[in-house]
């Protein structure tokens, strides 16, 4: 039910928290318990839509992690997420790009450059991935001059780290 929903979303933003973070072994164990927990029902697209799709936007972000591990552990989760998907990949990504670069965007002003520096890697990596729409760079632009323009000068030093 509600409450189920609402474990599944505190989970899912601890999770995707603790794949940002600068410990290697956390971001392989949050790619990885997200694996575990995305065929769960309380995380399925019907019980938990914001949850699943935001450990699945995690994931493909993970995919551009500068640990090969991270990377596969995040690639499984993508894998597993198409898999049980509706439709292709392609069209899965597609329909997440709108929180894809959400996500991408805050990063990009964070206040912290591994995190930024994992974000201007995976806009790269998607923008090759959803070439086929309208760019994720071009998207991502004005939010990053925001970045650039702010008051906070770790926010500054994060946009130029992405």
């Amino acid at each position: 039910g509600a409450s189920s929903s609402s474990a599944a979303a505190a989970v899912a933003a601890e999770l995707e928290c603790i794949i940002r973070s600068p410990v290697i072994e956390a971001r392989i164990a949050a790619a990885e318990l997200a694996l575990l927990l995305l065929p769960l029902r309380c995380f399925s697209a019907a019980a938990a839509p914001e949850a699943r799709s935001g450990l699945v936007a995690a994931g493909v972000v993970a995919q551009a992690d500068t640990a090969s591990s991270v990377r596969r552990a995040a690639d499984r989760l993508w894998r597993a997420a198409s898999e049980a998907g509706v439709g292709n990949p392609g069209k899965q990504l597609k329909d997440m790009r709108p929180l894809l670069l959400e996500r991408l965007a805050n990063d990009f002003a964070s206040g912290k450059a591994s995190v930024a520096a994992a974000a201007g890697r995976a806009a790269a990596q998607l923008q090759g991935r959803l070439e086929t729409s309208k760019g994720v760079l071009e998207d991502l632009a004005p939010r990053i001059c925001d970045a650039l323009g702010s008051d906070d000068a770790s926010t500054q030093r994060s946009a130029c780290s992405g």
